[in-house]
């Protein structure tokens, strides 16, 4: 069985962050570590685009058939769809506009068998589904408009009845309903037929949970807790809806098969208890839940895919921290038993509501777009072949003449060459005094945080991480010295970062220092000890300024 239809596409960022270790919660909800991360997903810095006025969501789709990816916003406020023509790329630089009052859910397909895509959006306001009609050339003309129940959020199209024609779902947040439009095959609809739910559905996937080949409904009540399941009866019409309780206010709902027993299984985002709900199927359409596992700040709307490549499906989920300050989208890696790794968490515009994956340039890796809804702006995140890891190198005992191993890798290092060094003066010490510090035939110290100086430059939105990377320290440490974070790796030497690092283990901050003035930096060894023997994330943050760099950073023994 193959995963089906899910919501929405993503993105922005400077730098990625791989929060804690990898935590994972099996079917008896006992919580167990993989030894092993794995591989991070490399994205190239990002692009915004204006979407002006709360872009809701995101659709896409080859518009004007050149054979790349174009996408659509709805923007609520200026009652708009604005249309972005991919430049072949992956850039957005062209761009119409079409007048719908109040748009927010967006859907793309073939609706009247010209070959062309063509797009259906929900109007709040009319409480209608409206109808563009593609020409195929990247331009619409608006169609007919169709009845759905009250105050219209989501729409998703797919061919319920399996007659080759497109049909669409509606959710009605007031009137705690799903519309089902069979289509005609021509640009039209049908009448809607109405199933009830439970209060405030929002956001819905579809997708075949029976096995049948007819897909079902699912869709996230966010006023009462619950998912409904709407079991389609093999012909376009569905039986009552079964409900089934989750986490506190479910924002959406995904549909794919997470534990590879060839059934499809139902993931339930729960936006106030932040945590995720995983339902699997028990081989006939009914579901049992397991044990949540918890999300970060703010999950909205989810999207299931195989990101890395690896065979098993992954989690793609967008996080709203405030209202004003930027978001985030995580990404889960599947091990194929239900189970997920800890996230690999990039920045993205303020309020991320929509999040779609797609190939946007042809290279054959998946990309992410998001929708900000309070950044008025949608983000692109290209993706890019990850960076090569470090070969460690054997060191001798006695003095440091080789490259230091390190278990340290980074996942994402600033894309503008230095032209000028840092403002980071070595201090004078004597290397013979900084021996690599060796345990079971290994070397510990001096570890690398970051081997790369990068000069003072303009960082494009205050707040960014712009560097992370993940290391292990290995205990016991020695049992004298000091230990210091330092620009040079045999000596101690002024350290700077512009403006923050933060060490981080188990989505907790262990330690953190702001070094946009260079200085002597000694960690205590108490501060140390509480660092060891964990998956460690290291961050470099901007926090006010206007610009980002830093020395290179290791952390050094000095016995």
């Amino acid at each position: 069985m193959t995963t089906s239809f899910f919501r929405r596409g993503l993105l922005a960022s400077v730098g990625t962050l791989l929060v804690g270790s990898v935590l994972i919660v099996n079917a008896n909800s006992q919580g167990l570590t993989v030894p092993n991360l794995p591989n991070l997903i490399d994205f190239q810095p990002v692009v915004t685009y204006a979407a002006p006025s709360r872009p809701c969501e995101l659709g896409r789709g080859d518009f004007n058939g050149d054979g790349f990816v174009d996408l659509a916003t709805t923007n609520q406020l200026v009652g708009e769809v604005q249309i972005f023509i991919n430049d072949g790329a992956g850039g957005f630089p062209t761009r119409a506009s079409y007048e719908i009052a109040a748009p927010c859910g967006i859907d793309v397909g073939r609706l009247n068998n010209d070959q062309h895509l063509d797009i259906v959006v929900t109007n709040q306001n009319s409480n209608r589904l409206v109808v563009m009609l593609g020409n195929g050339d990247g331009t619409f003309v608006l169609g007919q408009s169709f009845a759905t129940g009250s105050r219209p959020t989501d729409v998703i199209l797919a061919d319920f009845n399996q007659d080759t024609r497109l049909d669409v779902v509606v959710t009605n947040i007031n009137s705690q309903s799903l519309s089902v439009l069979l289509g005609n095959g021509n640009g039209t609809f049908a009448n809607q037929v109405v199933y009830s739910v439970q209060a405030s559905p929002t956001l819905e996937a579809v997708g075949d949970l029976t096995g049948d080949g007819y897909p079902e409904v699912v869709v996230a009540n966010a006023g009462s807790d619950s998912i409904s399941v709407l079991r389609n009866n093999a012909n376009g019409n569905f039986a009552a809806a079964v409900h089934y309780p989750v986490g506190q206010i479910p924002h959406s709902a995904g549909i794919g098969d997470i534990d590879a027993d060839g059934d499809n299984d139902i993931l339930a985002v729960n936006r106030w208890e932040q945590s995720m709900t995983r339902l699997i199927n028990n081989g006939t359409g009914s579901f049992s839940p397991l044990t949540p596992t918890i999300f970060l700040q703010g999950p909205g709307d989810i999207e299931i895919s195989d990101l890395d490549g690896d065979g098993v499906l992954d989690i793609l989920a967008t996080n709203t921290i405030t209202d004003v300050d930027p978001g985030t989208v995580s990404i889960y890696f599947g091990l194929g038993n239900a189970n997920f790794s800890s996230p690999q968490i990039v920045t993205v515009g303020v309020h991320p509501t929509s999040l779609i994956y797609a190939d946007l340039n042809n290279d054959g890796l998946i990309d992410l777009a998001t929708s900000n809804f309070y950044g008025d702006s949608i983000s692109i995140l290209l993706r890019r072949v990850p960076l090569a890891t470090a070969t460690p190198t054997s060191t001798s005992t006695s003095m440091p003449t080789e490259t230091p191993t390190t278990t340290a890798t980074p996942t994402e290092i600033p894309t503008i060459t230095p032209t000028v060094q840092p403002s980071v003066t070595p201090g004078v010490g004597n290397s013979l005094t900084f021996l690599p510090l060796v345990t079971n035939q290994r070397q510990i110290f001096p570890m690398v945080i970051n081997p790369i100086a990068q000069a003072l430059i303009p960082i494009a939105q205050q707040g960014q991480i712009y560097y992370t990377t993940t290391l292990t320290i290995n205990g016991p440490l020695p049992a004298t010295g000091r230990f210091y974070l330092s620009a040079r790796s045999d000596a101690v030497a002024e350290v700077r970062v512009d403006d923050r690092m933060t060490v981080w283990a188990n989505n907790q901050i262990l330690y953190e220092n702001t070094l946009t003035t260079p200085q002597i930096v000694e960690v205590s060894r108490s501060e140390l000890q509480t660092w060891l023997d964990q998956p460690l994330t290291i961050t470099f943050r901007d926090v006010a300024g206007s610009v980002y760099g830093n020395s290179e950073v290791w952390l050094i023994w000095q016995p």
